[in-house]
């Protein structure tokens, strides 16, 4: 029950940021990529949300919300604490984690991501 709960909120917060992203066009360089930068923050953290929703209501196994879990709280941290040279990090990084684990539940949000860092300057 979390989980769809989470992924309609998701749903929900991608819908809303799409509505605003037509006034983000005419802002300033800056400005737009710190507000992509905060757009892959709110996805990375929704991502970790759904991970461990959905195995605390048994819909995965721990052996993959943990990788997940991983994946965000590394990315989160390579975003916070460099300027720049984070996206092909983060890029990498889901990469591997697709490799590695069974990320089919969670493939929007994944994508979601992967439509943000293409967007990232």
């Amino acid at each position: 029950m979390k989980f769809l709960i989470v992924s309609l909120l998701f749903g929900f917060v991608v819908t809303s940021s799409s509505n605003c992203s037509s006034s983000i066009k005419n802002a300033p360089i800056e400005l737009r990529a710190l507000y992509t930068k905060d757009a892959l923050i709110n996805a990375i953290g929704i991502l970790q949300d759904a991970a461990i929703g959905a195995e605390a209501q048994h819909v995965i196994h721990v052996d993959q919300a943990r990788p997940i879990v991983e994946f965000c709280n590394s990315s989160l941290k390579v975003i916070r604490d460099s300027e720049d040279g984070w996206k092909s990090t983060v890029n990498t990084g889901l990469n591997q984690l697709q490799i590695n684990v069974d990320t089919s539940r969670f493939n929007s949000l994944i994508q979601v991501i992967r439509t943000i860092l293409v967007g990232v300057q």
